[in-house]
């Protein structure tokens, strides 16, 4: 505790850690529907794709990669229009379990293609994401990960903008201003997921008051890495790390307040294990 008397290593575990709601209904999804195949892994952590591999669930990078009449799943990322319909035509059965607030979205893409409105999606281009809601319109799209991107689009009178659902919530800001400066007409529609939004809130409040803060997700999880590039800012000693293997002793002092969040892609058994791993670091 501070401030006098025994000090010991403290550990306090974000409550918004773990899996959010589009993942575990994906997860679930495809749980239900084994055997199947998904499009890219149904999330990005190598420990659920392997206990999901184990019961029949298989990844395939293209609708023609998976065998004719197989079940597929469609993971909470989403997909274009071309590639659910390729989908359709080369599965038995498709289980669509895109996240409610991406085909959201995709609603608004198509808003924008009737509209005939280009689409600036404020995200990673080559995110499946943000490739899945470029491929619900056919009028012209673009994506932008920064102000520098922003700033080398065309001159536009109008545009449709929107966000990938796990960007930084600051930075979309910082990003349309500069979309503004290139297009006249800007509608922009805040689509962050609130849960994404609420996460990255709460993960930069504990990491303020926290000496260490471990964030705990998969290498290929833009949330999770996004998650460890805010922390980072305000607690330097921050790990990034995918499970409690990864903890190393040195990291920590006796009189550390150690904060823990977790991406979306991370269960809640990979969480209880560092957890665990945490508590024994303390008895020690």
């Amino acid at each position: 505790m501070r401030g006098g008397g025994i000090r010991v290593l403290r550990t306090i575990i974000a409550r918004r850690a773990g899996f959010c709601f589009g993942v575990r209904r994906a997860v679930e999804a495809a749980r239900s529907a084994a055997p199947a195949y998904t499009l890219g892994p149904v999330i990005h952590n190598p420990r659920v794709v392997a206990e999901l591999a184990a019961l029949g669930v298989l990844s395939a990078d293209t609708p023609e990669a998976i065998p004719e009449g197989a079940r597929a799943v469609v993971r909470s990322h989403g997909v274009g229009r071309d590639t659910l319909s390729r989908l359709e035509k080369r599965a038995g059965q498709v289980c669509d379990a895109t996240c409610p607030f991406v085909a959201r979205i995709h609603d608004m893409a198509r808003e924008a293609e009737s509209a005939g409105l280009p689409l600036i999606v404020v995200g990673e281009e080559r995110h499946p994401e943000v490739e899945g809601i470029r491929g619900w319109t056919n009028c012209q799209s673009y994506a932008v990960a920064d102000e520098a991107a922003a700033m080398a689009l065309p001159a536009m009178e109008r545009a449709l903008v929107v966000s990938q659902t796990t960007f930084i919530a600051e930075r979309f800001e910082s990003v349309c201003a500069a979309i503004r400066a290139r297009v006249r007409e800007a509608q922009v529609r805040k689509t962050i997921c609130p849960a994404t939004r609420d996460r990255q809130q709460e993960a930069v409040r504990l990491a303020q008051s926290a000496d260490v803060m471990l964030v705990v997700g998969g290498r290929e999880s833009s949330n999770s890495r996004k998650l460890f590039e805010l922390v980072g800012k305000v607690c330097p000693r921050s790990h990034f790390i995918e499970d409690a293997r990864e903890i190393e002793n040195t990291w920590f002092h006796p009189a550390d307040l150690v904060g823990i969040t977790a991406g979306a892609s991370t269960p809640d058994c990979t969480i209880k294990e560092v957890a665990a791993r945490m508590n024994d670091i303390e008895k020690q």
